[in-house]
């Protein structure tokens, strides 16, 4: 009889963690992420983007197959695409912020200056023919992978001077410090830990 109770309090627990696993910690509110595409993007006077639902289609696609395939494990990257892992329970909408961060590694004179996927993650935010974004997440059992997919090919060699704008300094970022470096390169803190 107590083995039975055991048995049930144990796949009572399994069900309920399944549940949270797969699906309150796998959402996201749309509208932020677009908000946050487009506060970053006004702030290099770049047009605000709108979502697509095909794009969101695709993304959910991909988001799918990294799930049954490698357990939410990134094994290679498409392009126009920028990638979040993240863990269940954490807000996905800091990926946009994630992302924004490659502007560390950016020069706005001579475009990428160290090539990783933080600084092509930031360009394509900011890209200025994207017009339409569309994203989706897969979770799995510890961890998730957030997708966002944009239109218009963004990243494409040799037009990064003409797409990715400075930053404009008038702007108050809420949260972030911009301290300009060189005319060219920006240093970002977060208020909450910059120390004068």
């Amino acid at each position: 009889m107590i083995t039975f109770f055991l048995f049930n309090i144990f796949c009572f627990l399994f069900i309920c963690f399944y549940i949270i696993v797969e699906g309150k910690s796998c959402k996201f509110n749309k509208n932020l992420i677009i908000e946050k595409h487009n506060d970053f993007r006004l702030k290099h006077n770049a047009k605000p983007i709108y979502w697509n639902k095909k794009l969101e289609n695709a993304s959910q696609k991909e988001a799918n197959l990294i799930k049954t395939n490698s357990d939410c494990i990134l094994t290679s990257k498409q392009i126009n695409t920028n990638y979040f892992n993240f863990f269940v329970n954490n807000e996905i909408e800091l990926a946009v912020n994630s992302w924004y961060e490659g502007i560390n590694d950016y020069d706005f004179e001579l475009g990428v200056i160290k090539r990783n996927n933080n600084v092509f993650e930031f360009t394509q935010i900011l890209w200025k023919t994207v017009e339409n974004i569309g994203c989706s997440t897969a979770c799995c059992k510890t961890t998730g992978i957030f997708i966002c997919k944009y239109d218009n090919y963004p990243n494409r060699p040799g037009y990064f001077s003409d797409n990715v704008g400075t930053i404009d300094t008038t702007f108050v970022f809420d949260d972030l410090i911009v301290e300009k470096e060189t005319n060219t390169n920006f240093s970002i803190y977060n208020k909450n830990t910059f120390y004068m």
